[in-house]
C-alpha cells in the first residue's frame, strides 16, 4: 500500500518516504523552502531560532513575490536567515 502525505495547493502528492528524504535535506541545509507551496508566487526561505537546550521556540524567515527563484537566490537567502537566527538564538543563550 502506498501512503501518500496531505498536501496544499500548488504542491504535488507525496509519498511519506519523499517527505522523509526532504525532511533530511532541510536539516543539513540548515533552512528550508516553500516553492509556492501554500501560496502561488510565493516564496519562503526560513530558518529556526535555537532555544535554550537547542529548543526550536521560533523562525526567521523571507518572503518573495515572485513567478521563480532560482538556486542561487535561494541558497543566498537561505544564508541570510541562517546568519539572522544564529545571532538571534545568541541572544537567547
Amino acid at each position: 500500500m502506498r501512503r501518500t502525505v496531505q498536501h496544499r495547493p500548488g504542491v504535488l502528492a507525496r509519498t511519506v518516504k519523499e517527505l522523509v528524504t526532504e525532511l533530511a535535506g532541510i536539516q543539513r541545509l540548515g533552512y528550508a523552502v516553500d516553492r509556492q507551496e501554500l501560496n502561488l508566487g510565493v516564496w519562503c526561505v526560513a530558518a529556526p531560532i535555537l532555544g535554550v537546550r537547542q529548543t526550536q521556540p521560533a523562525a526567521v524567515s523571507v518572503s518573495a513575490c515572485r513567478p521563480h527563484l532560482d538556486a542561487a537566490e535561494e541558497e543566498r537567502l537561505g544564508e541570510l536567515v541562517i546568519a539572522a537566527a544564529s545571532r538571534i538564538s545568541d541572544r537567547l543563550g
